[in-house]
C-alpha cells in the first residue's frame, strides 16, 4: 500500500514538473516582456522640463523616447534602459536621481512598449540601443556618458557597454542571465530546451573595459539576491558589487547607501558632500512623516 501511494505521488510530481516545463516554454515571452501600451496622443507629465520624441530604427520602427535636461551645470548623460514592465510614463520618474546631480537623462521605450511600435525582440533591442547611443554621441561625449540598466534593462546596458566607449556602467537589480534567473525563480534544475532569451550579463560584463557598479538588495523577490551574486565572480578589480540590506526590487533609491553610491560615482567630491547633506535631510523628513 505504501509503495502504491509513493508511486502515485511520484507520478503526480512528474506530471507537475512536465507542466512547469510547458508553462515556461509557452509563456517565456510574456514573462520576460510585460509592456503596457499608450495611445499616440497620450501626454506625459513630469515635475521638470523634458522633450518627448521618436527615433526611427533601421527597419523603420518609431521608438518613443524622453530626454530630460538637468537645470544644473551639465556633468554628463545617463543613457537609461528600463525594466521589463510598464512604459515611459512610469520609468520617466527615475530621472530625478540624475537630473538633480547635473546629468541629462535619455530613455527609450522598447519595441511594443508605450508608444513605441514593433514587436518585442532581444536582438532588435540590442540594435536599437546601439542606434540610440550613436545618435546621442552627436551631442554628448562618450567620456561623460553613464550607461545605466535597471532590471531587464541591465542586460541591454551590459551588452551595449561591451561594444561602445563610456565612462561607467551602472546596473541596478541585475540578474546573471535570463536562463539562470528562470531556474532560480521557479526552482527548475534542468530544462529540455533552450530558452528564447538570454540577456547574458554574465557574458557581457567581463568585456566592459571601464568600471562597472552593481547594486542589489537582499530582499529582492523578482531577481533573487542569490542570482545576482553570481556576477561577483566575473567582476574585475575596477568593478564593485554593492549589497543593500533589506533592499527590495523597486525601492533601492530610498536607501541612503544607494544615494551615496550615486554621489560617489556621479559627482565631484565637493558637490557630493553638499548633496549628501541634502539627501540626509530629505530622508529624515520622510522618516518623521512615516512616524506620524
Amino acid at each position: 500500500m505504501k509503495l502504491k501511494t509513493l508511486f502515485i505521488i511520484g507520478r503526480l510530481l512528474l506530471v507537475l514538473y512536465l507542466l512547469l516545463w510547458v508553462v515556461v516554454y509557452v509563456g517565456q515571452t510574456s514573462i520576460v516582456f510585460q509592456p503596457e501600451y499608450l495611445p499616440d496622443d497620450y501626454e506625459f507629465e513630469f515635475d521638470t522640463d523634458f522633450k518627448e520624441g521618436y527615433i526611427e530604427t533601421s527597419d523603420k520602427i518609431p521608438l518613443n523616447y524622453l530626454h530630460f535636461k538637468s537645470k544644473e551645470k551639465r556633468k554628463g548623460l545617463i543613457l537609461y534602459f528600463h525594466g521589463n514592465s510598464l512604459n515611459l510614463d512610469f520609468w520617466g520618474n527615475a530621472h530625478e536621481d540624475f537630473t538633480k546631480r547635473g546629468y541629462d537623462v535619455f530613455m527609450m521605450d522598447y519595441r511594443g512598449y508605450g508608444k513605441s511600435e514593433g514587436e518585442v525582440s532581444e536582438i532588435k533591442t540590442y540594435e536599437d540601443a546601439r542606434m540610440v547611443y550613436d545618435h546621442l554621441m552627436q551631442e554628448y561625449k562618450s567620456e561623460e556618458t553613464i550607461i545605466y540598466g535597471r532590471s531587464l534593462g541591465t542586460g541591454v546596458a551590459s551588452k551595449l557597454a561591451s561594444q561602445v566607449p563610456a565612462k561607467h556602467l551602472f546596473l541596478e537589480t541585475p540578474y546573471n542571465s535570463i536562463p539562470s534567473l528562470f531556474m532560480d525563480q521557479v526552482m527548475i534544475l534542468w530544462l529540455p530546451f533552450d530558452l528564447q532569451y538570454e540577456f547574458a550579463n554574465n557574458k557581457n560584463i567581463p568585456k566592459v573595459p571601464y568600471p562597472v557598479t552593481i547594486v542589489h538588495g537582499t530582499e529582492d523577490m523578482v531577481v533573487p539576491y542569490r542570482n545576482a551574486t553570481r556576477l561577483q565572480d566575473i567582476l574585475n578589480t575596477k568593478d564593485e558589487f554593492i549589497t543593500i540590506e533589506d533592499g527590495e526590487h523597486k525601492n533601492l533609491s530610498a536607501f541612503p547607501l544607494f544615494q551615496q553610491t550615486l554621489d560617489r560615482i556621479l559627482l565631484p567630491v565637493a558637490d557630493s558632500l553638499i548633496l549628501e547633506q541634502t539627501n540626509s535631510d530629505t530622508i529624515n523628513i520622510k522618516e518623521e512623516q512615516l512616524v506620524q
